[in-house]
C-alpha cells in the first residue's frame, strides 16, 4: 500500500474500417449543428499558394421544460445554476459564428480557427430569488459577471498552428505547432485516452449524443508524426502550456455544483452560519506533459495503436477544506498532476460493422479517498475500457441512410494511495475510496436521413439514448457528462437541411431516472431546443 501525506480537430487521421464509412456519416452528422464548417471555398494566390475558407452562423434557442426538483434544490451548495431558471425560462438565445481558414505554400501550411457568440439570456435577470443560499457576492437574481462572460459574450480563438510536411528519404515527417488538438485513440462518446490529451468544453458536453471530437479545445503544443513505411507511423507530442477544462458557471443552467467553475466563491455550512472563501485554486504547472505512440496497420480494415502519456489532469479531482487554527477557513479546488497512462487501442471492420476498441491504464491519477465522512483528493490506479460499434445500413422503403453508433465505457479503481491522517492517537494511513470502485456508461444513437423530401431539402432524424450503468466515476469527465447509476438522457428531434448550406433543426433533450445529489443531480434539466445554421 502507498501512502502519502495530507497538505492543504483532431490529429489522427482515420482508421481503414472507418475511413470507408465517413460519406455516409456526414449525411446524418448534419444533426449536429456545431460540428466544425465543411470547406466552403478556395482561394489559389498563385505561386504555391491556396487559401480554403469556411464559416457557420448559427442561432440557437432552448427552454427549461421541467421544474426544478426540490430535492436538488435541498443542497445550498448545488442549487444556483437550478434556481436560475424556471419551468419554461429561456436556458439559451445565442447568435453564434464559427469561422476557419488554412493557409498553404506547397508543403507548409498554417489553420486559424475562431469563434464569437452573443446569448441573451445571460443579460437579463435570473430567476434565482434564494439570496440566503447564494454561493457568491451580489444579488441572487443577477447572473455572476462569470456566467455572462464565459455564456453571455465571447470572442476568442480556438485552433492556430502551422504545419510542414518535411521529407525523410521516401517518407515524410508531419509536424504541426501551436494550438491545436492531438486525440488518440478510439473512444467515440466517453473520452479516454484524449480525455487525457485536451481539454474540454464542459458547457457543450450536456447535450445527449455530443461526441468527444465536438468539446475537445486546443491547447499549445508541437506534435509530430512519422510514415515509417506504409503501415507504421510513428507519433509524439509535447504540451508547453496546461488548460483546465472550461467548466460551467456556478449559475449556468447545467451547473450541479456551487464549489468549483467560474462565479463559485464559497462553500455553505448552514449549520454552522458559515461561509468558507474559496481560496486559489492547487493547479499544475505547464511542465511534464507528453506522449509517444505508434500505430499498425494490419491488412486492409485492422489498426492497432499503442501510447504512453504523462499529463496534468484538465478536471479538478474535488476540493480540500483549509483550517486556521484548528478551525475551517476555506476551501481549495484541487487538480491532479504527473499522471502516467498507457493504453492501447484497435480498429477493425467485422461483418460491414466498423469496430472500434480502446483500454487504458492510469497511475496516480486523482481520485477522493474518503477521510471520516469528507472525501478528499489523493490518488489511485484506474484501468478504462471503451467498447463502440458504427454500422450504416443500405437504403430501404424505410429510409434512404440509416447509421447507428453506440459505445459503451468502464473504469475500475485497482488501488488507491493511502493519505496520511493526524489524528489524537497518531498518523493514520486512510486508502478507502471515496465513491465506487467500479462505474460505466452506455450511449448510442440512430440517425435516419431522406433525400429530397421536398424541392432541395433532405431530412434527418435523430434518436439518442444513454444510461449510466453502474457506479460513479471515479474520474472526472472520464465518462462524459455522465454522473451515476440510473443517469438517463435521451434525445429526438428532425434537422432539415437545403441545398447543403442550410440546416434548421429541433431537439428534445430529456433527462430522467429520478433526482439523487449523489449520482444525478441534472435529472430536472429536460429541454426543447431549436437552431438555424448557415454556411458560408
Amino acid at each position: 500500500m502507498r501512502t502519502r501525506g495530507v497538505g492543504g480537430e483532431t490529429m489522427r487521421p482515420p482508421s481503414p474500417a472507418f475511413a470507408r464509412t465517413c460519406t455516409a456519416v456526414t449525411l446524418g452528422a448534419g444533426l449536429a449543428l456545431a460540428a466544425a464548417p465543411a470547406q466552403a471555398g478556395t482561394r489559389d494566390l498563385g505561386s504555391g499558394m491556396s487559401l480554403d475558407y469556411a464559416a457557420n452562423l448559427t442561432y440557437s434557442l432552448a427552454m427549461r421544460t421541467d421544474d426544478a426538483d426540490p430535492e436538488l434544490l435541498a443542497n445550498v451548495n448545488g442549487d444556483d445554476g437550478n434556481r436560475a431558471f424556471d419551468k419554461n425560462a429561456l436556458i439559451n438565445n445565442r447568435l453564434a459564428l464559427l469561422a476557419e481558414g488554412t493557409f498553404r505554400y506547397r508543403q507548409y501550411g498554417l489553420v486559424a480557427r475562431g469563434s464569437a457568440f452573443y446569448d441573451d439570456v445571460y443579460f437579463h435577470d435570473s430567476d434565482n430569488d434564494s439570496q440566503a443560499t447564494l454561493n457568491r457576492g451580489g444579488r441572487s437574481d443577477r447572473f455572476s459577471d462569470d456566467a455572462r462572460d464565459r455564456l453571455g459574450a465571447r470572442a476568442r480563438m480556438l485552433d492556430l498552428y502551422a504545419f510542414a510536411a518535411v521529407p525523410v528519404g521516401n517518407t515524410a515527417l508531419d509536424i504541426r505547432a501551436g494550438n491545436q488538438v492531438v486525440s488518440w485513440g478510439e473512444s467515440l462518446y466517453f473520452p479516454n485516452t484524449s480525455g487525457a490529451q485536451a481539454p474540454a468544453d464542459a458547457t457543450k458536453s450536456n447535450v445527449p449524443g455530443t461526441e468527444v471530437k465536438e468539446i475537445l479545445l486546443p491547447t499549445g503544443q508541437l506534435f509530430m508524426q512519422w510514415g515509417a513505411t506504409d503501415r507504421l507511423s510513428l507519433m509524439g507530442y509535447w504540451q508547453w502550456q496546461w488548460k483546465g477544462t472550461e467548466l460551467n458557471p456556478s449559475d449556468a443552467f447545467f451547473s450541479s455544483s456551487d464549489l468549483v467553475g467560474p462565479g463559485a466563491e464559497s462553500l455553505l455550512i448552514p449549520a454552522f452560519g458559515l461561509a468558507l472563501p474559496r481560496a486559489a485554486d492547487d493547479k499544475p504547472g505547464d511542465d511534464g506533459q507528453w506522449g509517444i505512440g505508434t500505430r499498425y496497420r494490419v491488412g486492409d480494415a485492422t489498426e492497432i495503436s499503442l501510447h504512453y502519456l504523462r499529463y496534468n489532469d484538465k478536471n479538478p479531482v474535488g476540493a480540500n477544506v483549509l483550517t486556521a487554527g484548528g478551525f475551517p477557513s476555506g476551501y481549495q479546488v484541487v487538480y491532479t498532476d504527473d499522471i502516467k497512462m498507457t493504453s492501447a487501442s484497435l480498429s477493425t471492420e467485422l461483418l460491414g460493422t466498423a469496430v472500434g476498441a480502446e483500454v487504458s491504464y492510469r497511475q496516480d491519477a486523482g481520485v477522493n479517498i474518503l477521510v471520516g465522512s469528507s472525501p478528499t483528493p489523493g490518488r489511485g490506479d484506474v484501468i478504462q475500457g471503451n467498447f463502440n460499434l458504427l454500422k450504416i445500413f443500405l437504403p430501404t422503403r424505410f429510409w434512404d441512410t440509416l447509421v447507428a453508433l453506440g459505445e459503451v465505457s468502464y473504469l475500475h479503481v485497482t488501488d488507491t494511495e493511502a493519505l496520511i491522517v493526524p489524528t489524537a492517537g497518531g498518523p493514520v494511513a486512510v486508502d478507502d475510496l471515496a465513491g465506487n470502485h467500479d462505474a460505466g456508461a452506455l450511449q448510442w444513437s440512430l440517425q435516419a436521413g431522406y433525400q429530397q423530401v421536398w424541392a432541395g431539402w433532405d431530412l434527418t432524424w435523430i434518436l439518442v439514448n444513454g444510461y449510466g450503468l453502474e457506479g460513479t466515476s471515479p474520474i472526472a469527465g472520464a465518462l462524459g457528462s455522465f454522473t451515476g447509476k440510473g443517469d438517463i438522457r435521451y434525445s429526438f428531434g428532425p434537422t432539415f437541411k437545403y441545398l447543403g448550406n442550410l440546416e434548421v433543426g429541433l431537439a428534445y433533450n430529456g433527462y430522467a431516472g429520478g433526482a439523487s445529489l449523489a449520482r444525478r443531480p441534472l435529472a430536472d434539466r429536460s429541454n426543447a431546443a431549436f437552431s438555424i445554421k448557415y454556411s458560408f
